[in-house]
């Protein structure tokens, strides 16, 4: 009985150091470099070459420019990949009225092979939450009209696979001086949602 005693004791303890050893193998391995630690779901990297959230530059009269951000799935899964603009905030300047994102134009588009040209694949995005093919024209609106707007699934992203969003934006010539001073703010939310359920 002694022995056996002795036998249970020394089971025990082997179990428990084992436990102890596999805890500490799962806490090493339990970092980012491990096989499964996206949890086999599709992950989202934006680079952003204008900062976090869009903020248009000096815009005066006639004058032009590029947002792009560069979207990629460094997950294990493909996934489709929605798009949203936040409300476009517009901060009035000198006469108080903030007239620069009504005044703005901006197309917007999903550069799918990251080349910078509007070519075959390219998803246009409109302003209504519709999308278009290269075989139309890129299509301009007043920015303020993107303001809240969503495009769901409207790409499918396989794992290292990537694609850029590029926001041309143009002030018309024919603008005046009500944009003097005015500052307008927007954000882009990228989901990429798991294909495999």
């Amino acid at each position: 009985m002694k022995s056996l005693k002795k036998s249970l004791v020394r089971l025990i303890g082997v179990f428990v150091l084992l436990t102890f050893a596999i805890i500490g193998l799962f806490t090493l391995t339990g970092n980012s470099t491990f096989a499964m630690s996206d949890g086999g779901q599709p992950r989202l990297n934006i680079c952003n070459d204008n900062g976090y959230p869009s903020q248009m530059p000096v815009a005066l009269p006639g004058a032009s420019g590029c947002i792009n951000k560069q979207i990629t799935n460094v997950g294990s899964h493909s996934g489709n990949l929605s798009i949203r603009f936040s409300a476009v905030t517009n901060t009035p300047g000198i006469d108080g009225k903030g007239d620069l994102g009504a005044s703005t134009e901006v197309t917007a588009y999903l550069d799918v092979n990251s080349n910078g040209i509007w070519d075959a694949g390219d998803i246009g995005l409109n302003a209504d939450g519709t999308t278009y093919t290269c075989e139309t024209p890129l299509g301009y609106d007043k920015l303020n009209n993107y303001s809240c707007v969503m495009w769901t699934a409207v790409q499918s992203l396989k794992p290292s696979a990537a694609s850029t969003l590029i926001i041309n934006w143009r002030v018309p010539v024919t603008v005046g001086n009500e944009i003097q001073g005015d500052n307008v703010t927007f954000n882009n939310t990228f989901v990429l949602e798991d294909q495999i359920r």
